[in-house]
């Protein structure tokens, strides 16, 4: 995305320091920055860059300064609007909201909408990849690992999903004896808001996961294992977040979370593990039974390494 930010992460970080909000909070970057995590994980200063990007996000449109990019705080509501409509994203609708946004806003472009944008969406529909229904909540038994597959993996990236549970599946006929890790949706799994939460409101984007992990434990289960890395780092960082947060979990605490009246303070316990998939894969089965179930290994192959000075 950097071709496109008219200020450097590293600019942004240097503004803020010298109390240039205005200038900040007027800019394309902090809008289009995709919080891919890139800069958080490279910056030696150890810097949380995308959680500054986040915090001026959200104070841009609490202020209400015009957005640097006019579609991006588009596509927040109409995301935010499908999770609270139907628990997860249900990507038709929110691309029928979004375009629909775009074109009241004067922002639509007409001919790259039916020249391009339909005739993908037509394929990705014939393919399964965009479902005409929203997905409802399957029942699954309690058993092994709990696996949440993320809301995109039922629709747009459902090759992810198929090649997980075909993989999974293989693994376990290859693992040792006694080694079970059967991969089981929790019922009622909902989405963990994504950037569109993030994006919008850090109280927002710490309830959600949190509410997923106390049905995930209270369907029985002390693991869950997660392939999306982006559902993965959301559940992660509200686990981490009001640890570490007195007044963010103060303000948890005042909510209802779980079934029933399960208020905050019966949070997801501590002993809850939350795993990305290659983790469970590994701690699970073991690097050599994996290696066994490999029917095309990756030998003989030129690999080229490029590294940038």
């Amino acid at each position: 995305m950097a071709e496109h930010f008219d200020l450097m992460p590293n600019q942004v970080v240097r503004a803020a320091q010298f109390d240039q909000k205005e200038f900040i909070l007027n800019s394309k970057t902090v809008w289009l920055c995709a919080a891919c995590e890139a800069c958080s994980t490279r910056c030696r200063q150890g810097i949380d860059i995308t959680r500054v990007m986040d915090v001026l996000k959200i104070m841009a449109q609490r202020e209400g300064i015009e957005p640097g990019v006019r579609t991006v705080p588009m596509f927040y509501k109409s995301g935010l609007r499908s999770i609270k409509l139907f628990g997860r994203v249900y990507e038709l609708e929110l691309m029928r909201e979004l375009y629909l946004r775009r074109l009241l806003a004067g922002e639509l472009d007409i001919g790259q909408f039916f020249l391009g944008d339909l005739p993908l969406a037509m394929k990705m529909v014939r393919r399964g990849k965009l479902r005409l229904l929203p997905t409802r909540p399957s029942d699954q038994p309690t058993k092994g690992v709990a696996y949440y597959p993320g809301c995109s993996l039922h629709s747009t990236a459902i090759e992810y999903n198929l090649s997980t549970k075909a993989i999974a599946e293989r693994l376990v006929l290859s693992a040792a004896e006694g080694v079970r890790f059967d991969l089981a949706e929790p019922k009622g799994w909902a989405c963990c808001g994504t950037t569109p939460a993030h994006s919008t409101d850090d109280l927002l984007a710490t309830i959600m996961p949190l509410k997923n992990l106390k049905l995930i434990e209270e369907s029985g289960y002390s693991c869950v294992a997660m392939p999306c890395p982006s559902c993965f780092i959301r559940h992660r960082t509200a686990i981490y977040d009001v640890r570490d947060d007195p007044g963010l979990r103060g303000q948890v605490a005042a909510l209802r979370l779980g079934s029933g009246q399960a208020r905050m303070r019966q949070m997801p316990s501590e002993e809850i593990e939350v795993e990305h998939l290659l983790t469970t894969f590994t701690k699970r089965v073991g690097y050599d039974a994996i290696a066994e179930a490999v029917t095309q290994p990756l030998t003989g192959l030129k690999w080229s390494v490029t590294m940038a000075v």
